[in-house]
């Protein structure tokens, strides 16, 4: 059965099953290093994908297609592989539907992933992206359910290093020359639309959604975002969104991001402490520390991160109230608009709260 799965064609110009399942392998094991596995379980994970398609050699799934992974589960029974190898190789087909179950285990859950994106990365590798209604090969159901994997199981995958590693591993083995950079801002765009998706269905607000999501198009694919924690601050921020303190906080960030970005040529490229003579601005200067030199954790923690918009946030509107920004002297302008850039910059690494609307 594997010899002949492993013949099966996969796409034409990339490939045959054999070198799928060898991707998949790779991917599979780099995931669950990412997630931390033993050594152990990335043997599992290993073992799964490399028997995942061998049942699709065998005449009773080319007879019925819909037994693909249940025939590979039983055969696997009777050659006595790991209970958990068996339950993988069905599993790691799940979901199938936006309603499906997930894998109830974490070394499926990684074959999975790699599954899937391998098949939508050789898909977009062949421009074969989904345009209109037209979807043949059911990529958006495919992108639907990595985001489901991710965001369902709560795991610490970021879109930037998947797609970064399923594009080297069909480059290197098919020696394709790719755009790597284009191809991952395709696929990372097309799986931002199942994550909004996916986000609407749990009721999160659509400028909410936007602003955990919203990056510049030329950053998406830099951004080294997680989902889950997107998802985990919408959530979070949904709960405060209509109180006094939130709405504040929020305009005050939007108005120093909107300086800055409006004048980055003029904003000073180190702080010159000794030219802070106003008091707002040695207290703007105050503020940002601890926030500047918060550790990673807490920058993106939902609880510390309104915290600390809530803390800051009378010093700038003060600041803003009292101070003129772009003040003739370039020294001083250069210094406010320092302050301004840092605290946007800051605010800016987990949401864009510019986009969203308070009635």
């Amino acid at each position: 059965f594997q010899t002949k799965a492993d013949n099966v064609v996969f796409f034409q110009q990339r490939g045959s099953q054999a070198q799928r399942v060898q991707r998949i392998a790779e991917l599979g094991v780099y995931i669950a290093h990412a997630l931390n596995l033993s050594k152990a379980q990335k043997k599992q994970v290993q073992r799964i994908a490399e028997l995942s398609k061998f049942d699709l050699g065998t005449r009773m799934v080319a007879e019925f297609p819909e037994l693909q992974g249940v025939m590979g589960e039983n055969y696997a029974k009777l050659k006595n592989e790991p209970a958990l190898v068996c339950s993988g190789i069905r599993e790691h087909y799940y979901p199938r539907t936006a309603k499906d179950s997930l894998p109830q285990n974490l070394e499926t859950v990684a074959v999975a992933v790699a599954d899937k994106l391998d098949m939508l990365n050789t898909a977009f590798s062949l421009d074969m992206i989904p345009t209109g209604a037209a979807d043949p090969f059911a990529l958006r159901r495919t992108a639907q359910g990595i985001i489901q994997l991710i965001l369902g199981s709560g795991i610490s995958l970021g879109l930037h290093d998947l797609t970064s590693e399923a594009i080297r591993l069909l480059d290197a083995q098919q020696k394709l020359g790719l755009d790597r950079s284009k191809l991952q801002q395709e696929l990372i765009e097309f799986l931002l639309q199942r994550q909004r998706w996916y986000m609407q269905q749990r009721n999160i607000r659509y400028d909410l959604i936007e602003a955990v999501l919203q990056f510049r198009p030329s950053e998406r694919a830099e951004s080294k975002a997680l989902p889950v924690e997107q998802l985990q601050l919408a959530e979070f921020l949904g709960k405060h969104l209509e109180t006094d303190i939130f709405k504040r906080s929020v305009e005050a960030i939007v108005r120093a991001a909107n300086i800055s970005y409006k004048y980055p040529n003029k904003i000073a490229k180190t702080m010159d402490q000794s030219a802070l003579k106003l008091t707002e601005e040695k207290n703007f200067f105050t503020a940002l520390q601890p926030i500047l030199n918060s550790d990673q954790q807490a920058r993106w923690n939902p609880e510390n991160y309104l915290k600390q918009l809530h803390a800051i946030e009378p010093v700038v509107t003060r600041f803003f109230e009292d101070v003129m920004v772009m003040d003739e002297d370039p020294v001083k302008c250069g210094n406010r608009l320092w302050l301004c850039s840092q605290l946007a910059e800051w605010s800016g690494r987990h949401l864009d709260l510019r986009a969203i609307v308070f009635a």
